[in-house]
């Protein structure tokens, strides 16, 4: 037979074919078995191995695959199976290892991946699951090694790592990086970061502050001995200089935050809608509002909300509903173990 614009026709034949082909091995087994109506693949065709077996099984219609597709190993075990809708894979399509264990199941449209994937090892364990949008990767994607440690934990965006880390490749709004990590004499994790394009940077480059009660001691001595590792700016006001923060660490696309700092009462609240701004549109900044005093002797100061029935309330619980983590330090040692949740709900913020 010849094609000519997609149909087929006999040698010296204008009227395109009608009728059944088979076509065979050099050992005489078939090769191919199907029909033609008009020229076009019609009904069921089905293509073999060398040995009989089967491979390949489904419908045409008017020279489209369509309906459910079956394809096999050479010793008959099912490889794969969907649906095709006019020749373009469509819905769940099931796949298997040799062995008849799964191996994947993915949901296609109009021949392109979209929707949740799944894969297995063949020892039946979980591999990885992945969200597919048009045929591209986006989303959420976790993967695990044959033996159920997490290898990979990240998010695509738009068919490209995006966040996460993924072996050992880390990721930062797109950018790789590696993992770097420092302990103390101890064993204790002293620092975790991520190196973005060689250079070290850190992840609280400064601090705004205005001081009074509750932060110009300890915290306002501690900024001033270490100035230079931790430079520290005088605001005009709480409200502008966190939302200052605020439009620092969004153009550094959350990569680095600032911290605000202010005394207890009208100027910590100061800063409340300004932690809204930030919670709302997913931009970390670090609040740290004075509190009052831990032994309440000089109850009650200059700016402290009087709360005769709670005398644990301050104006800083007006943060609580406007922020993803908040904590109230009492002690210094209480700082250690907050200070990994900090980092992570700042470095997870576009997530959360």
């Amino acid at each position: 037979m010849v094609e000519r614009a997609s149909i087929k026709y006999l040698k010296n034949n204008d009227v395109p074919f009608t009728g059944e082909v088979v076509s065979q091995f050099d050992n005489g087994q078939n090769q191919i078995e199907g029909q033609y109506n008009e020229g076009k693949r019609f009904g069921v065709w089905i293509e073999y191995y060398n040995n009989g077996s089967k491979k390949e099984e489904g419908k045409y219609k008017d020279g489209l695959k369509v309906e459910e597709w079956f394809t096999y190993f050479k010793d008959g075990i099912i490889k794969s199976k969907g649906v095709y809708t006019s020749g373009l894979k469509d819905g769940l399509w099931k796949y298997w290892y040799n062995s008849g264990k799964k191996e994947k199941e993915l949901q296609f449209l109009e021949n392109r991946e979209n929707g949740k994937a799944l894969t297995w090892y063949e020892n039946e364990k979980e591999k990885s699951v992945s969200t597919y949008s048009v045929g591209v990767l986006n989303g959420e994607f976790l993967e695990w090694d044959q033996n159920g440690n997490i290898i990979s934990k990240g998010i695509f965006k738009s068919g490209e790592r995006w966040s996460g880390y993924f072996g050992d490749d880390h990721y930062i709004n797109g950018k790789r990086g590696s993992l770097f990590v420092k302990y103390f004499k101890n064993g204790q994790k002293k620092i975790e970061g991520i190196l973005i394009d060689g250079k070290k940077e850190p992840l609280f480059p400064g601090v705004f502050g205005i001081f009074g009660h509750g932060n110009v001691a300890c915290l306002g001595q501690a900024l001033e001995e270490n100035q230079k590792e931790l430079p520290t700016w005088r605001g005009h006001h709480e409200q502008n200089m966190a939302l200052t923060g605020i439009a620092y660490s969004r153009a550094k696309r959350r990569k680095q935050i600032f911290i605000a700092t202010s005394s207890v009462g009208p100027g910590s609240t100061n800063m409340v809608t300004a932690a809204a701004v930030a919670m709302s549109n997913r931009i970390p900044i670090l609040f740290l509002p004075g509190d009052t005093f831990s032994n309440r002797f000089p109850d009650p100061v200059l700016q402290q909300v009087e709360h005769f029935n709670n005398p644990g309330t301050t104006a800083n619980d007006a943060f609580k509903p406007v922020t993803r983590y908040f904590d109230r330090i009492t002690r210094p040692e209480q700082i250690i173990s907050s200070l990994q949740p900090v980092s992570y709900t700042h470095l997870r913020a576009h997530e959360t």
